[in-house]
């Protein structure tokens, strides 16, 4: 438990930094940390966003955008072709560790929205244990990852897929990214491959 506690504690540097290759720059920055601003990044363009947002309001899940007490992460995955629809939530509430995992059937609506019209939602403990998951996500750089649409020189002229989305919120940051099919530009963009192995984490470590 006390790694999880300093992994944490790492994990809630990315307030305000971009850049995290150089550790104990962003660890002096966040010891020293002054400006408690509260800071929001969000994509200006692309769908994703505006869709997990209508969706989380079917859920009822808390909106986090104003920021959360310790640290949430959520990874939306939308099918452009199928109907199923997958939410894996991972928080620290209180001094403790949670994950629930989200599995929805939708309908499309007039507004072209998904409307859920069922789900199920399980609590779920990672098979490799809390250390493990959060050590990964960590070094995969979860908290900093660009949204895919500002990496330079990445085109994405493919039409369907999936879209994985990052929700990520702390006390003084919340960040939504977005990442459509990023296995098929892994070769190229080390923020792809990030993403792609991230998805793969996260589905392998709490899918019951």
């Amino acid at each position: 438990m006390k790694n999880v506690i300093i992994l944490l504690t790492s994990i809630l540097i990315f307030l305000g930094c971009k850049d995290n290759h150089n550790s104990k720059d962003i660890l002096y920055q966040f010891k020293h940390l002054k400006d408690t601003t509260f800071k929001k990044e969000v994509p200006t363009t692309g769908y994703s966003y505006k869709s997990d947002k209508y969706k989380e309001k079917q859920l009822g899940l808390e909106n986090i955008e104003s920021g959360f007490e310790t640290l949430q992460i959520r990874l939306w995955v939308d099918y452009a072709l199928y109907k199923g629809k997958e939410l894996y939530v991972i928080k620290n509430k209180n001094g403790k560790w949670s994950a629930e995992v989200y599995k929805m059937m939708t309908e499309r609506t007039e507004e072209s929205e998904d409307s859920i019209v069922s789900k199920e939602i399980k609590n779920v403990i990672p098979k490799s244990g809390w250390d493990s998951l959060l050590t990964n996500l960590a070094n995969l750089k979860i908290v900093t990852l660009p949204n895919m649409d500002n990496i330079p020189e990445l085109v994405d002229m493919i039409d369907d897929g999936v879209d994985f989305n990052i929700e990520i919120a702390s006390k003084y940051q919340y960040r939504f990214y977005s990442y459509h099919v990023p296995e098929q530009f892994q070769d190229k963009f080390w923020q792809a491959k990030n993403m792609t192995q991230i998805v793969k984490l996260i589905r392998e470590e709490l899918n019951p």
